[in-house]
């Protein structure tokens, strides 16, 4: 393979087979972009090199290389290229962005595109396909990245997306029912048919967030503290003033059931 400043498209390709002779390993067939040429064409192309990289490969093969470099006083310096390149007919050093797959390292380039083949039928759109890519850059581990993919074998230290700090509820002051910008018949049930007088801590945390002014929330809470009746306000209040329909979904069969 003949590069020019190690970029990744080579000049030329070819294959060239050794043969033992009385003078130890010579070339015996060179082959370059689909033409067979003559053996000394290799060793004069060897000649007018800068460098002679060897890649890290079959130890059989290297060795009868280096014995004919040795045989025309050439020499050669060991280097660990991309195993998906070199077969691919591309050249890539291996180098600290170096990214582990399936025991090997391989370069960036041929582990993102490994990884869209295996993710192409799952059709993830493309902030979830950026995500996981850059989790491969940082880590460096194909193999693990690809780990976190099976729910069996999830891993938290790359699943985290971020983190919400946890308000302590005695800093939390309830809110009265009968003072929220609801409508009245909704204050009425939820007063008179629920004897709801006031909000739990969580339910206030989020009604000052900006429930009734439509800002997006993630509410994390423990079960039994308040967070359906969250959603409920929000959405009941929109439905009885005519501003579209609810959505409400749940995780499991159970809990559907529970709320119809």
């Amino acid at each position: 393979m003949q590069i020019s400043d190690l970029q990744k498209t080579p000049l030329s390709c070819g294959t060239l087979t050794l043969a033992k002779t009385e003078k130890g390993m010579r070339p015996f067939k060179f082959m370059s972009e689909k033409r067979f040429k003559k053996p000394t064409d290799a060793i004069e192309m060897l000649r007018s090199a800068d460098r002679i990289l060897l890649a890290s490969g079959d130890m059989k093969t290297a060795e009868e290389f280096l014995e004919m470099l040795r045989g025309y006083q050439l020499s050669c310096e060991p280097v660990s290229a991309c195993r998906h390149c070199l077969l691919e007919n591309r050249f890539s050093l291996i180098d600290e962005r170096a990214i582990r797959s399936h025991g090997e390292l391989i370069c960036p380039d041929c582990a993102l595109a490994e990884l869209h083949r295996q993710l192409a039928p799952m059709r993830l759109g493309e902030p979830a396909l950026e995500r996981i890519e850059k989790m491969i850059l940082r880590t460096g581990d194909l193999d693990r990245v690809r780990g976190m993919l099976d729910p069996e074998a999830l891993d938290p230290d790359l699943t985290l997306y971020s983190t919400i700090a946890a308000a302590e509820q005695k800093e939390i002051k309830p809110m009265r029912v009968q003072d929220l910008p609801i409508p009245e018949r909704f204050r009425i049930l939820l007063a008179e048919r629920l004897g709801l007088e006031e909000t739990l801590p969580v339910q206030s945390l989020s009604i000052k967030s900006g429930l009734f002014e439509g800002t997006d929330q993630l509410v994390v809470s423990d079960t039994a503290t308040g967070k359906t009746l969250i959603g409920e306000l929000a959405g009941i209040k929109n439905l009885l003033e005519g501003r579209g329909n609810i959505l409400f979904m749940v995780p499991l069969v159970a809990l559907a059931h529970q709320k119809e």
